[in-house]
């Protein structure tokens, strides 16, 4: 008895001690560089400098229309994750992109398309309404689990990081180098990190919106 009750001790010691490795985190606080303002939609991930890391393709996710606005305005998700494109307007959308990583196109239609679609290359797939010009909509499509957007405040977290050496890559819809801002990052076990970054985006265009005939479905 007493040899099973030490046996159920070190199994217990040895689970605690393998979790300690993964209790790095960090929380960072984004703002806009120029007006200074918290900027949501920025995407932070971090990427294992050995390149053996791997994600997973995430459960199904949505990409809403409602209101005539992609809901939500931006998207992360893991290579191989399905989304589905349900229509919830009572008018008819005609939804496309022609990015590299996902060219594709759901011509007009009313409700949830039957089949979702697949994202199985990494990068940025920006969407648009052939009807709403001024519909815009981004998945950005991520080779790691560790990720995290910031939200209305600026604000976002992620946990659960191996310690070890990173790249650490920054991205937001309007970033004005095109391009995610890439630098290194080391995270020790149990390491809890707090950060704050500066983004320098492009302003915010406003297209209007057209008035068309409900006559039409659309």
């Amino acid at each position: 008895m007493k040899h099973m009750k030490f046996n159920s001790l070190l199994l217990l010691a040895l689970f605690w001690c393998g979790q300690t490795v993964w209790a790095a985190s960090i929380d960072i606080m984004v703002y806009d560089e120029v007006s200074g303002q918290p900027l949501p939609y920025t995407i932070v991930s971090l990427h294992d400098t050995s390149g053996q890391q791997k994600a997973s393709a995430m459960p199904l996710q949505v990409m809403d229309q409602v209101n005539k606005t992609f809901v939500p305005h931006v998207l992360p998700i893991t290579v191989g994750t399905l989304v589905s494109f349900p229509n919830s307007d009572d008018i008819r959308h005609h939804l496309y992109s022609f990015d590299k990583p996902k060219p594709f196109e759901l011509p007009l239609y009313e409700g949830t398309p039957t089949n979702p679609i697949t994202f199985d290359r990494t990068g940025v797939v920006r969407l648009g309404c052939n009807i709403h010009d001024w519909m815009r909509g981004y998945i950005y499509i991520l080779d790691t689990p560790l990720f995290a957007m910031s939200n209305a405040d600026g604000a976002l977290k992620i946990e659960n990081i191996p310690a070890g050496d990173y790249y650490m890559e920054v991205w937001h819809p309007r970033i004005k180098t095109r391009k995610p801002l890439v630098s290194k990052l080391n995270l020790s076990e149990n390491e809890a990190k707090v950060s704050m970054l500066k983004v320098n985006v492009r302003k915010e265009r406003k297209l209007k919106k057209r008035l068309r005939s409900r006559r039409d479905g659309y």
